[in-house]
């Protein structure tokens, strides 16, 4: 090395460690991804967490470390990427979390009412053909041994905090006899052996986007917001949802 070099030029430029890893934790996200996608796990959920959290710290860290190094240190474009990826990848995943739950809670809400439109067909089927009396259907179901505690609640309405023994009310004005189309079961506020019409149905369980409803040839079937005006509640009524 020769004399006339100065200070200056014998200090050597090194790319931040912390750069490298805020960037490098990268690959254990997208491993992490790749596995949630094959096998929804809370590890897999847990190991993109800390990733994303250590990722974003170092890169913080290597910033400041850049900063106050006087040039002697760079990496501040790994870590600025670092971060971003991070960040955008959790809130993507995050994302997709809740929509996938979302999207849990409406098959287990169709699956409780598909049940219980069942429940009442057999009820009718050992009763003369007559469904159980509105005021207490709920009751009379489980004393007829067709339906359990279990499949009276809604997940969605427990989340966000309606609490009660069953989230779906009965049509009193549906008979075994009437049209299919005609409204048997559909989603409302928490209670039990509720019955009544369109005045106690709730879209609250799914973000106002609609509510499932179980007809009379005990189909179920999610009607949007916009088209429950439809919906056939009577015998005398026409009903122009498919």
């Amino acid at each position: 090395m020769s004399e006339a070099e100065t200070p200056k030029q014998r200090q050597e430029v090194e790319t931040s460690e912390a750069a490298k890893w805020s960037l490098g934790l990268a690959l254990i996200s997208v491993l992490s991804i790749v596995s949630l996608v094959i096998v929804p796990n809370c590890v897999s959920v847990l190991a993109l967490l800390i990733s994303t959290v250590l990722a974003t710290i170092l890169g913080v860290v290597a910033i400041r470390q850049i900063k106050r190094s006087n040039g002697r240190v760079k990496g501040t474009a790994l870590a600025v990427t670092g971060i971003t990826f991070h960040l955008v990848l959790a809130a993507v995943v995050t994302y997709g979390l809740f929509a996938v739950r979302s999207a849990s809670f409406r098959v287990f809400c169709r699956t409780q009412l598909s049940s219980l439109g069942k429940a009442l067909s057999s009820y009718a089927e050992s009763h003369n053909a007559k469904y159980p009396s509105a005021c207490d259907w709920c009751d009379l179901l489980i004393q007829s041994e067709l339906a359990g505690d279990i499949q009276f609640f809604c997940k969605e309405a427990m989340v966000r905090g309606d609490i009660q023994r069953c989230n779906y009310a009965m049509n009193p004005e549906c008979e075994p006899d009437s049209p299919g189309d005609v409204v048997l079961l559909f989603e409302t506020k928490a209670g039990w052996n509720q019955a009544g019409g369109p005045e106690i149905l709730t879209t609250e369980n799914h973000e106002d986007e609609g509510c499932w409803v179980t007809c009379n040839d005990t189909s179920v079937r999610f009607v949007r917001t916009g088209e429950l005006g439809r919906l056939k509640w009577k015998v005398e009524e026409t009903s122009s949802v498919e």
